[in-house]
């Protein structure tokens, strides 16, 4: 007779013997060592591994949550580069970056299934090995894991998102979450200014808005990108938020601009050509043109700033070298002289690269002045190979691709056809900006802004392509048979 339903047994629960008795040792060993801690070591190691431990119980219970929060931190934590002292040589900003790096490692490893199955899993695997392989070459441990971390954080932050964030609601309710991310440095960047930042930053002869950030070109980046995310989201909200979102497009863009950074100038004017155009918005993109050429037309600031577009046609061969080199603040002439340099480099560097952060041998010339490459292209090249950047075009491509392939699915003015649209103009985004600068594969801030967005590209296109998939097959179901008995 039966008495009730039947206990479960280990092979139900899936615990046999064994990880009966792994998990029994791993709980005794937390016991003990919490126990040490609590009595051997003083309060504040007490309270800060007590933190630690709860944060790591809500990183893992939520980890959706998590991961959206940890990028927007990673947009405003750039602003705490004045904070001083350091662990174990690694600041602030460097520590920050590392945890949250290997935090959303350790959320792609029981997600490896359905990371497999993304569209960015190949080239996004093949170039992390890459890169694997220049921090072994790197000139110090040290730089290596520094380096390493900060360019595949966002690559696997990018499998991650795309595997978690697979419900349309989430999807939708992440990539306003990622918009809103700049609202905190945009605020930071409306007090300076009103309190005359301006005036007190001058650089080649303009006054320039820094906002919170060390440096011009991270501030202007970085209102750059958001700009483009609250462009995107603005048609996912109705009504009096949009005309928010707009307002705040507005208040980014400006800030961006103010900074005078040219390569965020550039990026932002060829995702708003792209995400216009794409949006079928083709008269705002006749206007933004007209907008663009009256403007420069008629300001001596930008005649002055893109003035070396106009040299770049007009400067005379019979002036020499010389005169080519100094375009673009020296742009011309560091590439020139790093790409001799990297030519002439061992056989086994030209192909696996020189190692992570060991690229500025390449181009510490008193001819460069020992300045950065101002070409991320040409700075993972040089440290990880130049197949290391053929697969970060391969990665782009399918981001591309996706948000492509997405339009054609997604039915005009909904929010999956807003973020396709938005996906497009982020890539020729990131393609722009680093030709010209050192933006999404140098800078943290940037990279995981994109990287985040893009993920979520993904993931919309492959939830909208399998919707697509099953609604064929449940219209072949219901369609009735022919009366030969054929279907």
């Amino acid at each position: 007779m039966t008495t009730g339903p039947p206990r479960p047994t280990g092979a139900t629960t899936g615990l046999g013997v064994p990880e009966r008795v792994a998990l029994a040792g791993l709980s005794v060993a937390l016991l003990v060592g919490s126990t040490w801690a609590v009595f051997s070591l003083p309060l504040h190691f007490d309270l800060v591994a007590a933190a630690g431990v709860v944060l790591a119980a809500v990183f893992f219970v939520l980890p959706r949550s998590s991961v959206l929060l940890l990028v927007a931190l990673q947009v405003s934590v750039g602003m705490l580069w004045w904070v001083p002292g350091t662990v174990g040589g690694l600041g602030l900003l460097e520590l920050f970056g590392g945890v949250s790096s290997l935090a959303v490692l350790v959320l792609a490893l029981p997600a490896m299934r359905r990371i497999e199955q993304s569209d960015l899993f190949v080239p996004v695997m093949l170039l992390g090995g890459l890169l694997v392989v220049a921090a072994f070459r790197a000139p110090t441990p040290v730089t290596g894991v520094g380096v390493l971390v900060r360019y595949a954080g966002p690559l696997v932050l990018a499998l991650v998102v795309a595997s978690l964030f697979r419900e349309a609601w989430v999807q939708r309710l992440a990539w306003l979450t990622l918009a809103l991310a700049i609202v905190p440095p945009a605020l930071v960047s409306t007090w300076l200014l009103a309190t005359g930042q301006m005036a007190e930053v001058s650089l080649a002869g303009l006054n320039r808005l820094v906002g919170g950030f060390q440096d011009v070109s991270a501030h202007g980046q970085v209102m750059a990108v958001g700009t483009a995310l609250v462009l995107g989201a603005a048609p996912m909200v109705p009504g009096r938020w949009r005309t928010a979102a707009w307002a705040l497009a507005a208040v980014t863009a400006a800030c961006m601009f103010l900074s005078q950074s040219r390569t965020a100038q550039i990026g932002l004017v060829g995702f708003g050509a792209v995400w216009l155009v794409a949006s079928g918005r083709r008269r705002a993109a006749l206007a933004m043109a007209v907008v663009l050429v009256l403007a420069v037309a008629t300001s001596s600031v930008l005649q002055d700033r893109f003035d070396d577009l106009v040299a770049w046609t007009t400067v005379d061969p019979l002036d020499g070298p010389q005169a080519i080199e100094d375009l673009g603040s020296g742009r011309v002439r560091i590439w020139k002289y790093s790409l001799e340099s990297f030519a002439r480099q061992s056989p086994l560097d030209q192909l696996f690269g020189v190692g992570l952060g060991d690229h500025r041998s390449l181009y510490l010339d008193t001819r460069t002045s020992g300045k950065a490459t101002h070409n991320d292209w040409l700075a993972l090249a040089f440290q990880a190979g130049p197949l290391a950047s053929l697969l970060y075009a391969w990665a782009l491509a399918r981001v591309a691709r996706a948000a492509w392939s997405l339009r054609a699915i997604a039915a005009p003015s909904t929010w999956e056809r807003a973020a396709a649209d938005a996906g497009l103009g982020l890539v020729a985004m990131v393609v722009v900006m680093n030709f010209f600068s050192n933006a999404f594969v140098s800078r943290v801030n940037t990279a995981w802004m994109f990287w985040a967005a893009a993920g979520l590209v993904v993931a919309i296109h492959a939830r909208a392509r399998a919707e697509v998939a099953a609604s064929h097959i449940t219209r072949a179901a219901r369609r009735p048979a022919r009366s030969d008995g054929h279907p």
